[in-house]
């Protein structure tokens, strides 16, 4: 059984774009490799064929290696660490992991993105929804096009092989992270289908 209850929503934010941009003034300069994680990278991506076999590799470590821990307090509920503290930790919470599988991508020369996410349990938001960062409980990554196909990549869960999500991710409302903003959608499953 649900309880329904009315809320108030308050925000200083119009539009999902503008929070997709504060989001990004956030996050952008914690995503910069040191040498050792550039290092590490190489590493794991000298015997890759394939862009894909290089996103496997980054994949699979990240999720093997980056124990899940969340303490949240203050502006770190939002803001990742940056990611050499969380690669010599080798623990973070979601949105560290996004941010450490997105900056080893890029180093790999993969498009990577960060997601803000409403897990599916915690409930629905709507597309005409005032547009607020509290609404999302969860921070994934996303590939738009490795060969051809999409990937979303969750570095919080050890038991999911590439190209699969938990199922708290599947279908969720996304805000996928870009330079200049945020696209605002829905995951629509693991195996390469676009966000709308």
């Amino acid at each position: 059984v649900q309880d329904l209850l009315p809320f108030l929503q308050i925000s200083t934010m119009t539009t999902w774009h503008e929070v997709g941009r504060w989001f990004w003034n956030l996050a952008v300069d914690r995503l910069k490799a040191d040498e050792e994680l550039k290092k590490k990278v190489r590493d794991l991506t000298e015997n890759a064929e394939t862009p894909t076999d290089k996103l496997r590799a980054i994949h699979d470590w990240v999720i093997k290696n980056i124990r899940y821990l969340g303490i949240e307090f203050g502006r770190n509920g939002y803001q990742p660490h940056r990611v050499e503290t969380t690669f010599k930790a080798l623990y973070g919470d979601c949105k560290d992991t996004a941010a450490l599988l997105v900056a080893m991508l890029k180093e790999a020369g993969i498009d990577a993105r960060m997601v803000l996410l409403r897990t599916v349990p915690a409930g629905r938001v709507e597309p005409d929804c005032l547009p607020a960062p509290n609404l999302f409980n969860h921070a994934i990554a996303c590939v738009p096009d490795c060969e051809g196909r999409e990937y979303w990549l969750d570095g919080t869960t050890d038991y999911h092989r590439l190209g699969e999500v938990p199922y708290a991710d599947e279908g969720a409302r996304v805000l996928v992270i870009e330079e200049n903003g945020g696209r605002f959608g829905r995951q629509k499953g693991a195996h390469g289908h676009k966000a709308d």
